[in-house]
């Protein structure tokens, strides 16, 4: 389902038997080429027109690989921070969106941090097709940008490439080089054994995909005549991590809830809040509900609310159970507390944050981000990556992180434009990005618009005004369908030739100060 950049020559590499010849087919496109002693072997097919799906074929010897559905287009890098990884599911209107735009594709990169600039990625990331499932988990903000694009020229496809980390500081997307350049030193590395063995660890856990093997030992867990008074006692909602068990695995949460008369004959909706990752959930003893993060990469984020059938409500005592299964990073019923209740829609509720007993099935280890929020870290291992590989443009969303020293970001964020351009050998890489929106507590956030605004001395750059987007208490706001449109006119005007298009508004030049 990848989309590759029109217009421009195609990179291509891989493995294959060692000094054999490598034949490469795509849209009438053929090169060959011979493998080295290690087996790499690498071509540049000649540039393509935007269309497709077309089918990439890869022979050596008797061996033929075939890669289906590609498509040729423009291809974004979208990065940066929260907003920008936020996924369209939990936008404002994201649910409603019917993903019927077949020639939009995108691709998440995971979180894996790196010493030194990587080649490839640890754990390659899968490019996904839009339906109305997948879309939920894209970017809203990239999202909305390439609808908007499509419904302008929808003869182009557009692939999006999603590299973007929650809470992360620009300097975690810089390379050295870039840092240099802003004047700013990283400090010595100490830590590559523990580093090397904290990623090894995360990469097994996002390989795990055991979720629905449930020892049988402990398939009485969920039974409601299970005798649990001396299990443990964990206060939720929380991370289990934060309660003291730094590991991975498999937990299993258990509470009593007394039903009242009244509530007999009705159905329940019970709500659980959010649960990282994967989660079954029981009433009485019966599944009710599960959901799985191989399937949605995003339900860890996910509010659970699920329904229990009248005929399954009776008086009296009750027993709800939750079975969370957490691979890697943290894990747990994550709440929050006001989100965790229980009853039938109209009738008042009995609220579940505070003490649950628990068990612990598994125990994987721990398998945390391997400090991540060093300096480098996130360009090394998500970014470099795709330097092979020529890209239309860049948007970022960025900045909540830095808002502590506005003078230094200035410096920091032109350093950052310069470079990445420079790494794809484009200095007028076409560089759009979003505006700090409206923030209730973030004091210095005037001061870090303004050093956002000062990369607009640089060319082919272009920012989304945002400060009307924003919501006073919450650093989220979950309108981002208006910021994906305005960079889509950004993008329009400045990369597409849209001259005429009004999509900024005035800009202060000079002032003049007169006596009184």
């Amino acid at each position: 389902h990848m989309v590759l950049q029109r217009e421009l020559p195609i990179p291509l590499r891989g493995l294959a038997t060692a000094d054999s010849v490598v034949k490469v087919t795509l849209a009438g496109r053929i090169a060959t080429t011979r493998s080295d002693k290690e087996g790499l072997w690498q071509v540049s097919l000649a540039a393509l027109p935007a269309g497709g799906p077309h089918e990439l074929i890869v022979e050596c010897g008797d061996e033929q690989f075939r890669i289906t559905n590609v498509l040729i287009g423009d291809v974004w890098i979208c990065s940066g921070q929260s907003n920008m990884e936020w996924p369209l599911g939990m936008c404002a209107g994201g649910a409603n969106e019917s993903g019927e735009l077949p020639v939009l594709r995108f691709l998440r990169v995971e979180l894996l941090p790196a010493l030194h600039p990587a080649d490839e990625w640890s754990c390659a990331p899968q490019w996904h097709s839009c339906s109305p499932k997948s879309i939920q988990r894209i970017s809203g903000v990239a999202y909305y940008f390439a609808k908007r694009l499509l419904q302008a020229d929808p003869t182009v496809p557009i692939g999006l490439v999603i590299a973007a980390v929650g809470g992360t500081r620009i300097e975690q997307w810089m390379s050295d080089e870039a840092l240099a350049e802003a004047g700013v030193e990283k400090s010595p590395d100490p830590v590559e054994p523990e580093f090397e063995e904290q990623l090894a660890a995360l990469i097994a856990g996002l390989d795990r995909k055991d979720v629905e093997d449930i020892p049988e030992h402990v398939c009485s867990f969920a039974l409601p005549e299970t005798n649990c008074a001396d299990w443990p006692v964990m206060e939720l909602p929380c991370y289990w991590q934060e309660a003291g068990h730094k590991f991975n695995g498999a937990f299993w949460f258990r509470r009593e809830v007394e039903i009242p008369q009244e509530w007999v004959g009705r159905s329940l909706e019970l709500h659980l809040g959010t649960c990282d990752k994967h989660e079954r959930t029981y009433f009485n003893g019966e599944e009710i509900g599960r959901t799985d993060i191989v399937k949605d990469p995003d339900v860890w984020a996910a509010p659970r609310r699920y329904t229990i059938p009248a005929n399954k409500v009776r008086a009296g005592k009750s027993v709800i159970t939750v079975r969370v299964f957490s691979h890697v990073f943290g894990g747990g019923m994550t709440g929050p507390a006001k989100a965790m209740k229980i009853g039938p829609e109209g009738y008042g509720a009995i609220p579940l944050h505070g003490p649950w007993h628990y068990q612990i099935e598994s125990n994987f280890g721990n398998a945390v981000a391997p400090h991540n929020n060093q300096p480098s870290r996130l360009w090394n291992g998500m970014v470099a990556p795709l330097l092979s590989s020529p890209v239309r443009g860049v948007l970022w969303y960025q900045g909540e992180s830095n808002a502590d020293d506005p003078v230094l970001y200035r410096r920091l964020f032109t350093a950052l434009i310069r470079d990445w351009r420079s790494k794809w050998g484009n200095d007028s890489l076409p560089f759009f990005f979003v505006q700090l929106p409206g923030y209730g507590p973030g004091a210095t956030w005037p001061e870090l618009r303004a050093a956002q605004a000062a990369a607009l001395a640089l060319p082919a750059t272009a920012m989304a005004v945002a400060i009307d987007q924003g919501d006073l208490n919450d650093i989220h706001p979950p309108d981002k369908q208006e910021v994906g449109k305005r960079l889509a006119s950004l993008a329009l005007k400045h990369a597409y030739g849209h001259a005429a298009l009004v999509c900024e508004g005035p800009v202060v030049s000079t002032v003049l100060i007169t006596a009184p």
